[in-house]
């Protein structure tokens, strides 16, 4: 349970070795720390119940965003937010996880990215009270795990909000490139992948979707 909020960074991580830049006070940069005592086999529901607190947000702030797999949160095909999620783990458990999110607000310029990115005010054409979004945030995060603990899947909600389900897309896999149509997530985090009428499943680093 517990939050540690920061107002500015110099060395933001994110997925695959890149980098989340944030300029100082504009954004939501948190880092929740809880205990989850599930099994390692299941680590990617953290990530599916942080990604559609987010998406949950977004939604009561009269936004509508998806889930670009495994763990960006987009706006049309501009990027809003960013998870990373470090575990620590004894005995096949995952006795603490560190859940960082990083949720674009007020910045209205942004440069060195390589997804386009956007941000609640530039979206909505409103500026927002950080505290006020944090609280939401954490109050829908909240009430992700609390309907997990009493036993409530997260695989049709995430799946229902996947960036590009059902459409075909392209994709790269080493020096391979691709079109499939992501038909879901399965309980491991594997995506789904429909190529040439077979079903493929494919790991994070195994494969990139190109926007």
């Amino acid at each position: 349970g517990l939050v540690v909020i920061s107002d500015y960074q110099t060395t933001g991580k994110g997925q695959r070795g890149s980098n989340w830049i944030s300029d100082r006070g504009k954004n939501l940069l948190i880092s929740i720390v809880m205990e989850p005592k599930i099994s390692i086999n299941k680590q990617f529901e953290i990530s599916k119940i942080t990604s559609l607190s987010i998406l949950d947000c977004l939604q009561s702030l009269g936004l509508k965003a998806k889930i670009k797999w495994p763990n960006d949160i987009l706006v049309g095909t501009k990027k809003i937010s960013g998870i990373l999620i470090e575990n620590l783990i004894s005995k096949n458990l995952i006795s603490h996880s560190v859940i960082g999110i990083g949720l674009n607000v007020n910045q209205l310029k942004f440069k060195n990215f390589e997804n386009t990115p956007t941000s609640l005010s530039l979206e909505l054409g409103n500026k927002f009270d950080l505290e006020e979004v944090q609280n939401l945030l954490l109050y829908n995060f909240k009430n992700r795990v609390n309907s997990y603990r009493k036993g409530l899947s997260v695989n049709s909600d995430f799946n229902k909000g996947l960036f590009q389900k059902d459409k075909v897309s392209s994709f790269q896999s080493g020096k391979n490139i691709f079109d499939g149509i992501i038909r879901g997530v399965n309980d491991s985090g594997l995506l789904i992948i429909e190529i040439k009428n077979e079903i493929q499943e494919f790991n994070i680093k195994e494969i990139k979707m190109l926007i």
